[in-house]
């Protein structure tokens, strides 16, 4: 009989020294004539026979005492040499020790299971983000939660809420990008305060696992409009945020756009590692989306940009580089801010509003870009735009709604129209208030009405500001 364990090198491992006495009992009175126990344990296990032998002289069992499993195996009183087959010594191994083995995969299955419990998942790289009770949930790429972070209820309803583009508005609000080269990402997210606190929206950063941020800012910022009073709060509110490396110059920074409540919007870049601003453009006017795309093929990123411009009363679409983000959009009238230079868009393109739009200027004042929607592969993108909006009917219950379709080179290339759009153009018509039906042949001469920036001027031609060819250059 053989008792005791070994560890991976084949040495012997002493067992329970309450249980020696027992085991040596049990084999005592057994018919076998040889214990073998590990080295260490010796002198007890022979003790414990002599003290069996003196009140039980007519049994006899021999200890032996070894240090290696090899030992075994020499030992000619313990092992006789036999010959088998190389299935059926694997089969009686496993069946002799069928209890070990099963007792062994019991504990290892149990021991990954608390460890599972304990650890969480294995893959703690965070790839997604969802907004649900008072918490960010994040997950790695299988969708297991690796971190929970506490953003409050204002965040968490915000980022819930439908945006334009039939998407949740939480998409936009968290992101993630590894500044530390430890191939796990670090988790960016835009949070609101509770309104009634009056406080500017956040950005945070956090790693997963840790107990604190990495960093946050308060989004605020004083501009002076002269001739707009009713801009007096420096608090702006997040609205979208994107992490990566935009500029190819190997390093990770984060654009975020937020806005007040009616104007002006800002556009932050920031360095992701720390928080630390690179630049900011201010725009006179919402911006509702904002997307990545590198529209030439040169290795940038460009930021796209829609919404309105208050000053020209226009829906727009602004191009930014990551590297020049500086400056304030074009404006006129009362709309000028001081302090700031000429804004250096790659691209600037004015919307003008179509004849459905243009029959309720007494009741609507502008048309406006809501959301913006990448195709890649096609090497293009579309804005909804709507037209007009207003508090009485059909403007108050029909969604007066286009699409307009632009090549990567910035072109217009066609128009499409809600059916809401096009019942209210009949309903124009038949009320003589309508010049022309906004019919293809329409829309074929209105996308020619796109205005571009060249930075002095609008043109009807896609053009590049040269504020921003001049930065370039330097």
């Amino acid at each position: 009989a053989i008792t005791g364990d070994l560890d991976e090198k084949g040495e012997t491992l002493p067992v329970d020294a309450a249980t020696l006495g027992e085991k040596v009992q049990t084999v005592f009175f057994s018919t076998m004539e040889y214990l073998v126990v590990p080295k260490s344990q010796l002198v007890a296990a022979e003790n414990a026979v002599e003290e069996l032998a003196r009140r039980y002289p007519n049994r006899r069992l021999t200890v032996i005492g070894v240090r290696h499993l090899r030992e075994i195996f020499y030992d000619r009183r313990l092992a006789v040499r036999r010959r088998a087959g190389i299935a059926r010594h694997l089969a009686r191994t496993a069946w002799r020790k069928k209890f070990t083995v099963m007792g062994l995969a019991t504990i290892l299955a149990l021991t990954l299971i608390i460890g599972k419990l304990l650890y969480g998942p294995l893959d703690k790289n965070p790839r997604v983000g969802v907004f649900a009770g008072e918490s960010l949930l994040v997950k790695n790429k299988k969708g297991d939660v690796i971190d929970e972070i506490f953003v409050g209820p204002a965040t968490v309803q915000r980022a819930n809420s439908p945006g334009y583009d039939n998407e949740l508005q939480g998409l936009h609000y968290v992101a993630f990008f590894d500044v530390d080269g430890d191939s796990l990402n670090e988790v960016f997210w835009l949070q609101w305060n509770d309104e009634k606190t009056a406080q500017p929206g956040m950005i945070c950063c956090k790693s997963v696992g840790e107990d604190t941020l990495r960093w946050s800012i308060s989004l605020r910022r004083t501009l002076n409009f002269p001739r707009k009073p009713d801009v007096k709060s420096d608090y702006f509110y997040p609205k979208q945020i994107a992490a990566g490396d935009f500029d190819g110059d190997g390093q990770g920074e984060l654009f975020v756009n937020s806005s007040q409540d009616f104007f002006p919007a800002l556009v932050m870049k920031l360095e992701a590692s720390t928080g630390r601003e690179l630049g900011h453009y201010v725009h006179v006017g919402q911006l509702n989306a904002m997307k990545m795309a590198d529209l030439d093929q040169d290795g940038i990123t460009e930021i796209l940009l829609c919404g309105i411009n208050n000053a020209f009363r226009k829906a727009c679409l602004v191009v930014l580089d990551p590297r020049f983000i500086a400056g304030h959009s074009p404006w006129a009238g009362d709309y000028e801010l001081t302090g700031y230079s000429a804004g250096l868009e790659k691209n600037y393109v004015l919307i003008p509003r179509t004849v459905v739009g243009d029959a309720f200027a007494e009741e609507s004042k502008n048309n406006i870009a809501l959301a913006l929607f990448l195709e890649q592969a096609r090497r293009n993108f579309f804005l909804l735009i709507r037209d007009a909006s207003g508090p009485t009917p059909p403007l108050s219950t029909r969604q007066i709604m286009l699409y307009g379709y632009f090549g990567f080179d910035l072109r217009a290339q066609g128009f499409g129209t809600h059916d809401d759009y096009d019942l209210v153009a009949e309903k124009l018509q038949r009320e003589g208030r309508l010049r022309r039906m906004p019919d293809f042949a329409y829309f074929e001469e209105y996308r020619k009405t796109m205005l571009y920036w060249d930075g002095a001027a609008w043109r009807n031609e896609p053009v590049m500001n040269k504020w921003y060819l001049k930065a370039r250059e330097e």
